[in-house]
């Protein structure tokens, strides 16, 4: 089965539809009208904020790339961290669909009590439960609004043959910095194209990925972000607790393994 038979959209309108409700009031209450290719992590920290939720964010290289990204709570605070050895385009994908299952936890979701997540390639291909499918869909509306997508389709007259080519599809991906995949999904879910289209268009990814090369058009998207490590801010408070010694002999080793073993630095 293709990705288009497994995402929500196809397998449950219903589930489909309430995602979307939330995604729309994520958007527009804490988004606006900006395109969030480059910032969304800002505007999920202020949310996490305005929740007086501690959230740290980590990116830093995992040494897999099947392995896009987890999150997990300890100790009050919650923790979500991408491997900045995949592509940009798909560190927003996964940075996304690990904002639906924080959103989820933070606004009492009784299917998000345990907020532990982690988002693989099988879960980014939708071989996953309605949960990660859920979380797949929101990554989906929140970085690639509707509207935005229907503005750009009418700027370049995209939909005038009703048939979008390979260079359209990347203009698509430059502008939103989202995947291949995500780009055809939200076309599908938006009625743009129809299940045949979809499943034709992700077949032409080896044409989408020679025009990238070609043309440089969604190159940056492409690039990890290996050498951007970020690390929230654990480090600069545990050297402040350090320098005031207001930590025991025992609690600084604790810790300091702690930090050690999320952000792999000694």
């Amino acid at each position: 089965m293709s990705v288009v038979d497994l995402c929500l959209f196809k397998k449950s309108r219903n589930q489909f539809e309430a995602v979307e409700k939330e995604a729309i009031f994520f958007c527009d209450k804490y988004m606006k009208d900006d395109v969030p290719r480059d910032s969304f992590i800002n505007f999920l920290l202020n949310y996490a904020r305005e929740k007086k939720a501690i959230l740290h964010y980590f990116s830093l290289p995992m040494n897999d790339e099947n392995l896009f990204a987890f999150t997990f709570p300890k100790k009050g605070r919650i923790f979500t961290c991408i491997n900045n050895q995949i592509p940009l385009c798909k560190q927003n994908f996964a940075l996304a669909h690990e904002a639906y299952h924080i959103y989820c936890y933070l606004e009492g979701n009784e299917n998000a009590k345990l907020i532990t997540s982690t988002i693989d390639r099988r879960v980014y291909d939708n071989d996953a439960d309605d949960e990660e499918l859920k979380a797949n869909a929101f990554a989906g509306m929140v970085m690639i609004p509707k509207k935005k997508l229907e503005a750009q389709i009418n700027l370049f007259n995209m939909d005038e043959d009703e048939f979008y080519s390979p260079e359209e599809i990347c203009t698509l991906m430059d502008f939103f910095g989202m995947p291949f995949k995500s780009i055809v999904l939200r076309l599908f879910e938006c009625n743009k194209i129809n299940e045949k289209q979809a499943n034709d268009l992700l077949e032409k990814k080896p044409l989408v990925e020679e025009y990238i090369k070609l043309t440089g058009i969604g190159q940056k998207w492409q690039n990890s972000t290996e050498n951007l490590k970020r690390f929230s801010d654990l480090q600069t408070k545990f050297k402040t607790i350090q320098e005031h010694d207001w930590f025991t002999e025992e609690r600084e080793k604790e810790e300091r393994k702690f930090i050690e073993n999320i952000v792999k630095t000694k």
